[in-house]
Order: structure tokens, then sequence, then C-alpha cells
């Protein structure tokens, strides 16, 4: 019940925020049947201190007209706030009874809301770019592509009010706009499978002082200890490479190499590689817990900073996001003796090399493609390639069709012709020289860096008069509701009754709202 509850009050909320851009209904009058009643309220309770004379709270109402409610808007809304809160009339002055004024509030709030709906001022919306929550979301939603929109864009300022949506907290600089053009430059590549991309290594650190000792993830298998679960984006179908440092201490001694410990990659859960570090450390050691400042014999010395010189391993990846594993497989021996607890501080566990201890993963890097097989098929590209062209004649109009999808989800409208010949342009390009997942490719990018896609645009009708007050049109509503409920693009149904003219109309309207406070992206 509290849920259906919670759900009617959204929806209820959602409407009421569009229903004076979404209707041009005009509202019927208030009744003032209770004015005179409200007016000897006022005289007996709120004008003995609210007077020209005293102006207590610099708030005046012996001169206010509640025939024209609409007249000292500002006025009422202050006197609604302070009987909402009851806090008027003060503790210790005379009150009337509860239900007088809750008669009387009703009506101020009626009253206000009529005056408001008979004279709507929705004002000018600023221009409103995505923040980098809407991009990222809208990324996901477009191409299927999960991305870091804080590390492409970095961090949108908060507004006064604390939100950091808002238009007018949204700036654009030079710098953002480089930020943007970058992110379309390597969205794109990773969502078509760009078979150009060059080896890169991308690293996964652990905190210094994270303790490994028991498993740290749900996607690590049972019996391990530590390590890391990296989801890693492959760009392509190719070989890619993973190399694991261990742990060291404040000399960079690595910690638990006085017993052999087997350290595993897995991908995607399956094993691909078991590897046995610790053990068999040539030479006198240092003295326990003395490492670094009275040395032990030089073979030993060269192996307590170098045993993990050796954890690397290259293998074959399809491309999209994965599951990279590395742990240690659990084989704490038996202790006798009394349990000690813990060692915890950053001085102590920095300077103990733990020799007999437990080994920790300072950092896995992940390498790669060195070798491509081929783009792979992710559900990036699913979502872009909508068809596949078998013959050199098919390539522009599948491209055409391509586009037209990917830029009607992309800009929130129906696409022109002009639209399309813009990004055929950009295609041409790079077909010539690279192929046609290349073109593709470049066209995409032209759409990530539109101002159509990394803004909100609403446009005045063609024969608006200045000031003059005017209802969305349905695209613009579809918009509006997305961005509003799911910080994210329409979908292609909201985006079909939007085309279609159909929005607006309350029952579809009243429905869409239900579905989408359902669906899950209202939640995230």
């Amino acid at each position: 019940m509290a849920t259906s509850r919670a759900l009617s009050l959204s929806i209820g909320l959602v409407l009421s925020t569009l229903s004076a851009y979404s209707q041009a209904s005009q509202p019927e009058s208030v009744p003032s049947s209770r004015a005179s009643t409200s007016r000897a309220l006022l005289g007996k309770y709120c004008v003995t201190c609210h007077n020209q004379r005293l102006r207590t709270a610099e708030l005046t109402l012996d001169n206010v007209n509640l025939d024209d409610i609409a007249g000292g808007a500002e006025v009422w809304e202050k006197v609604v706030r302070k009987l909402q809160s009851g806090a008027m009339p003060p503790p210790g002055l005379p009150r009337p009874d509860q239900s007088a004024l809750d008669t009387f509030r009703g009506w101020l709030e009626d009253a206000l809301d009529h005056a408001a709906l008979s004279k709507p001022n929705p004002g000018a919306v600023p221009v409103h770019r995505l923040s980098q929550t809407e991009y990222t979301n809208a990324i996901r939603d477009l191409l299927a592509l999960q991305i870091d929109g804080r590390t492409l864009l970095g961090i949108d300022d908060a507004g006064e009010n604390g939100f950091d949506n808002m238009a007018g907290a949204l700036s654009v600089s030079p710098s953002l706009v480089e930020r943007y053009l970058s992110a379309a430059r390597k969205v794109s590549r990773l969502a078509v499978g760009d078979q150009r991309v060059i080896p890169v290594v991308e690293t996964y650190a652990v905190p210094k002082l994270f303790v490994q000792d028991n498993r740290t993830s749900e996607d690590l298998p049972f019996g391990s200890r530590g390590c890391i679960a990296a989801h890693h984006r492959f760009p392509v179908d190719g070989e890619y490479s993973v190399k694991i440092h261990l742990r060291g201490q404040e000399y960079q001694y690595l910690i638990g190499m006085g017993r052999p410990h087997q350290i595993e990659v897995r991908l995607d859960g399956k094993r691909i590689k078991l590897f046995t570090v610790g053990g068999d450390a040539p030479g006198k050691p240092a003295p326990a817990t003395f490492a670094g400042s009275v040395p032990g014999d030089p073979d030993w010395e060269q192996y307590m900073h170098s045993a993990d010189q050796g954890l690397e391993i290259r293998f074959k990846a399809r491309a999209g996001t994965r599951v990279v594993g590395v742990s240690f497989v659990e084989n704490t021996p038996a202790v006798e003796g009394v349990l000690q607890p813990p060692q915890t501080g950053g001085s102590g566990i920095g300077f103990n090399e733990f020799y007999d201890g437990n080994p920790a993963v300072e950092s896995v890097a992940i390498g790669g493609p060195y070798h491509v097989d081929g783009p792979g098929d992710t559900p990036s590209r699913r979502a872009i390639f909508v068809c596949h062209p078998k013959t050199s004649a098919d390539e522009q109009p599948c491209a055409r069709k391509i586009f037209s999808n990917l830029a009607r989800r992309a800009y929130r409208r129906p696409v022109t012709e002009e639209d399309i010949q813009v990004l055929l342009g950009f295609y041409q390009t790079d077909r010539k020289q690279w192929g046609f997942d290349a073109g593709i490719q470049s066209g995409l990018e032209r759409i990530l860096a539109d101002p159509e896609f990394l803004f909100h645009l609403e446009r005045n009708p063609r024969h608006a008069a200045p000031g003059q007050i005017y209802p969305l049109s349905d695209l613009e509503l579809a918009s509006r509701l997305s961005f509003f409920i799911w910080s994210s693009i329409p979908d292609e149904r909201l985006l079909d009754l939007a085309s279609s003219g159909k929005l607006r109309e309350p029952g579809i309207l009243t429905h869409q709202v239900q579905r989408m406070l359902a669906d899950p992206r209202a939640k995230s």
C-alpha cells in the first residue's frame, strides 16, 4: 500500500508540474463566498500585529484585498507558508480553532492556484546542456554502452539550491567543449569497435591499506582471498595482457613471500592462468621486521623486490565489458597458540613485510589489443548496425538507415534530409580511406558532438509574439518527461507518441508517466 501511495503521489507531482505546459485549458473562477469570513479572521487574529503602524516582520495585511488574491500573490504566499508550518498566530496569542485555520488556508491555496493558472508565467527556459549524469545515461540508452561520465567530463558544479542539473548552473566553457568533443571520439570508437585502435594499458590499483585476507568481491570465486575484479571494456576481439604487481612494504619488499601462494587470473569467471609465487627465496633473509634497515643476502634482496616480475599473461578476449578477476587461492595455515588481533594502522602495515603472512596485490594492469581479430559482436554494435550491407551498392542506403535511427533518438525528434546529408558527409570522408565501419563511426562522432544532442533545445513557435505564452510541443514534452524522470533521452515508445501528436492526451500522458516511473531507470 505504501508503495502504491508513493507511486500515485509521484504521478500526481509529474502531471501537475507539466500540466501548465501540456494543456491550454482555462481554469474556472474561484468562488469568493468565504471572503467575508476570511476577512473577519484576519482582522481578529492577524491585523493586530501585521498592520501599517507596527509592520511586524515587514508584513502588512490591513491594506491587502481579499477579492484580488492575484494582485497580492507574493504576500499571500508568505501567509500560506506560515499557516502550513503552524507558526502563526504565534504561541501565547489568541488563535482560532484549527478547523477555521485549515479552511482559511485551503481557500487561500485554491485562490492562489487558480490565479496562477488564469495568468500563467512559466518564464523563459535557459539553454540546458546535458549534465555528466544525463550524458552517461543518454549514451547507455542510445548505444547500450556503459561509460564513466565523471572521468570523461568531470564533475558538474551545483547551483545555489544544491542541484547539479539546473540549467543556470550548467555553464559551458571552452575546456568543457573540448571534453565533450574528446568524449564523442572515445565513445564512438568504443561503440563501433574501432579496429585501428592502438594498444593501451589501463591500471586498476588496490588501496594501500585494503586488507586482502578474505574474499573481497562477489565476482571472485569462493575459496579465494582478495583481490580485485575489474569490469574492463575490451574494444575489439583480439589479444590482451594482464600484469600483476604485488604489494610491497615501505621499502618495497614484497609481503608474504616466506611461503608459496597460488594466484589465479579469471576472465568472466573462467580461469585462464594459475601462478605460484613465494616460498623459494634464496639465501639468508633479513631479520624479521627489519627488512630495509638490516639487509639479507643479495640474492634474497633481489628476490624480495622482483618475485612478481613473471606474473603476466597474454590471452584472447572478445569485445565488450568483461570481468577480469585476480585473486589468491585460500591456503591459510593452521595457527597454534593465541590468535593475535590483525595489525592495523598505516605505520605498522607500511613497515612490516609480513614475511610468513599473506601477500596482497598492489595493482593489475590490462593492456591491448596487441592483435585485432575483428570488431566483435557487442550490444553497442547491435544497437548501431540495424543493417549490414552485402555489397558496396548497399552501403550508402544502409548508412542512411543507421544514421536516421541514431539521430532520431539522439536529437529527440524526427530527422530531416539536411540532418542525414551532414552525417553522410562525415561518413564518406572516412569510408573512402578506412571502410564502412569507420564511416559509421565518423558519423556517430558527429552526432555525439551535435548541439542538438548535448543541449535541451526548446524553440519558440515561428509566429509567436514576444512574451507570448504557448504550450510545449509533444516532442518537447517528451524530452522534459524523460530527463525529469530518467535523466536520459526518450525511448522509442515515447518518441512515437510525441511524433504522432498523441502524447499530450490526458489518458495517454498519465499512462506514460506511470510506465516511466515503474521503469528501473526512474530509480537509478
